[in-house]
């Protein structure tokens, strides 16, 4: 982990920044770290106390818990341009609900909790912002709800391709990605891959064993199996 000053730039490339002009990004930046995590690094563990929010730079994030049986559960993948921390902002007691784990080399950048109060009383519009936010992620929580319950096996992997394609310019993920967010076994995941495969929607990518998606014959998968 290397801790540097962030950029204007840095700061305006994160989504809850990005209206900001350069007088209120410059006052953000005197409270700001941009942190640099190497890959399969944990950046904070479920239950740790919850001190800080983030803005993503680089990289890609794994948002996930563990079973009493130690199975591990992805709740969602967080890209550049992503937050997290925001509820611990309006809670004092407030711990961490997940394990946040690099899955690729990232940047991030931190704001203490009483420093980021600080800026909404200085910045206004922050609050509002962060009230999207939250609004957002209660609909991905109630979306991840409804997948669990009520989609088969086959919606459920597309169901996150796609959000993978949405979120990433390089349409790539891995099978050990899609097993931790459906819960399911390699097995049944190979044979969901293997259908998509003839169909021409998942390709092998040349390195990392990667999953290279067809967006386009994703989509038209989907709707056939909705």
């Amino acid at each position: 982990m290397t801790k540097y000053i962030p950029t204007i730039e840095d700061l305006k490339s994160i989504n809850i920044f990005s209206s900001l002009n350069d007088k209120e990004l410059n006052l953000i930046k005197k409270f700001s770290s941009k942190i640099s995590y190497t890959k399969n690094t944990i950046i904070c563990l479920s239950g740790d106390p919850a001190t800080f929010f983030a803005g993503i730079i680089k990289g890609k994030i794994k948002v996930s818990s563990f079973s009493e049986s130690g199975k591990e559960i992805a709740f969602y993948y967080l890209y550049p341009k992503d937050c997290f921390g925001e509820m611990s902002i309006f809670d004092k007691k407030s711990y961490r609900s997940a394990t946040l784990t690099t899955v690729s080399k990232s940047e991030i950048i931190i704001i203490k909790n009483v420093d980021f109060i600080r800026l909404i009383n200085e910045i206004p519009s922050l609050f509002i912002k962060l009230g999207e936010i939250l609004a957002d992620r209660l609909r991905h929580s109630n979306k991840k709800v409804e997948s669990m319950c009520f989609f088969t096996l086959k919606q459920k992997v597309t169901d996150f391709l796609i959000e993978c394609c949405e979120k990433s310019n390089n349409y790539v993920c891995s099978q050990k990605e899609i097993v931790e967010f459906t819960g399911a076994n390699r097995e049944s995941i190979s044979r969901v891959i293997s259908e998509m495969r003839n169909n021409g929607i998942i390709l092998k990518s040349e390195k990392n064993n990667l999953l290279k998606i067809n967006l386009e014959k994703l989509k038209s998968y989907n709707e056939k199996n909705k």
